[in-house]
Order: C-alpha cells, then sequence, then structure tokens
C-alpha cells in the first residue's frame, strides 16, 4: 500500500487553462511539479532556469507499483499548455529519449490526444522499445492530488502497452 500525504490541490486545470502565454505554461509545471515530488518513490529534480534545460522534470522511480518499475531509471518528463499534440512533438520526443537512453517518456498535456497519436504512440513503443506515458487533457481533470496523478500514470501504462 502506497503512503500517499493528503495533499490536495482542487483541481486547479480551468485556472490554469483561462490563462495566457507563458503564465499558462509556468502555472501547469508548478502544479505538476507539486503533484510529483508528493508521490512517494519519486525524487523529482527540477530546474527552474529555463535556457538550456533538457526536460520539464527528471523523476528517479523507486515506487513499488509493477507498471511504474517497467518504466526504468530516470523518466524524463515534459509538460506542454497546448491545445493539440503534433506528430512530430511525439517522434521528437522518442528520438531524443532513445539517443539518451531513456526506456521510456512521460508526457503531460493540456491538449487532448486523437486516434493518430495513441496509434503512433504504440506503433514507436513497437519499433523503438520506449514508453510514452501520455496524461493528456482528460485525465488532468480527474487529477486533484498526487495520488490521482500516479492513478493517471498507470491508467496510461495500460492504455497504451497492455492490450
Amino acid at each position: 500500500i502506497l503512503d500517499f500525504q493528503e495533499f490536495t490541490n482542487n483541481n486547479r486545470l480551468d485556472e490554469i487553462l483561462s490563462l495566457n502565454g507563458v503564465a499558462k505554461f509556468y502555472e501547469l509545471e508548478n502544479w505538476i511539479f507539486t503533484l510529483l515530488k508528493e508521490i512517494p518513490g519519486f525524487e523529482v529534480q527540477y530546474n527552474e532556469q529555463r535556457s538550456g534545460k533538457e526536460y520539464d522534470f527528471i523523476v528517479w522511480n523507486s515506487n513499488e507499483s509493477e507498471e511504474l518499475k517497467g518504466l526504468g531509471n530516470p523518466i524524463p518528463i515534459e509538460v506542454k499548455a497546448s491545445k493539440y499534440v503534433e506528430n512530430n512533438l511525439i517522434h521528437s520526443l522518442i528520438s531524443k529519449a532513445s539517443s539518451q537512453g531513456f526506456k521510456s517518456f512521460i508526457l503531460i498535456t493540456t491538449a487532448n490526444l486523437t486516434e493518430g497519436n495513441k496509434k503512433l504512440i504504440r506503433d514507436l513503443k513497437a519499433h523503438s522499445g520506449i514508453a510514452i506515458l501520455v496524461v493528456d487533457k482528460e485525465d488532468l481533470r480527474s487529477i486533484n492530488s498526487s495520488k490521482d496523478l500516479i492513478k493517471a500514470l498507470i491508467k496510461s501504462f495500460r492504455k497504451f502497452f497492455i492490450y
């Protein structure tokens, strides 16, 4: 049984979505950081300097969940406040993760995935061996705490990689 702190953020998605430009990105990133650092077994590295950083977060994972153990260590996380997920972004994330030796990648976005995005993620996993977990707008709507975020990650793993 995982031990989560009773930290609740009262779903901030609508508040974040009402923002414009860079403010939307910063608030989404800060919300996700707050949730990630409360997950048992996650050690989150966050570089607040924007210039030259590779990923929004790097997570060292010692969580006991079977799905999460299979993601390897460390796990890069990219946070995107956008309306759409372009297939070229998915290709870019896979390419970058592959060249750096990661087994997986997590994308957290305010966009909704299309069926084409989902198919591409499955196909790229089959060809590259790298798993992309995606927490999209639909998933973010149900996140109020770190426990909800971990459930969303496990759900994403099962949705894309357990048929």
